[in-house]
């Protein structure tokens, strides 16, 4: 198998991952939005519950501890390549920190 074979296979296998953790975090957290509305909805009192509320925040931050490591790989793997002999193949994508993306600027506008 070729390298820049190998390089994007591995890569695509990543942002599955990665994708796969992003898909989870959002899925609990509409989760965390439906237990206080169900229990509302259903004329509960507010006390009820409290256990499943506790666990949903619980595997909240389980998710947070995955992320954090799923970037703590990432980054390995872009360590690994740099020194290595996939250092010449080209595979990924995104913005890689917090910083927002500039805007161009110029003549174009967006008519509606």
């Amino acid at each position: 198998m070729k390298r820049v074979d190998v390089a994007k296979n591995l890569a695509e296998q990543l942002f599955e991952a990665e994708a796969a953790i992003e898909d989870a975090y959002r899925k609990i957290g509409v989760l965390a939005q439906a237990l206080p509305e169900a229990r509302a909805n259903s004329g509960m009192a507010s006390t009820v519950g409290q256990a499943a509320f506790q666990a949903v925040m619980e595997s909240m931050a389980g998710q947070v501890q995955s992320r954090s490591a799923m970037i703590a790989v990432h980054e390995e793997l872009a360590r690994l390549k740099a020194v290595s002999p996939y250092r010449a193949v080209a595979v990924g994508g995104g913005q890689k920190s917090d910083e927002p993306v500039p805007r161009p600027r110029g003549q174009l506008a967006l008519v509606g």
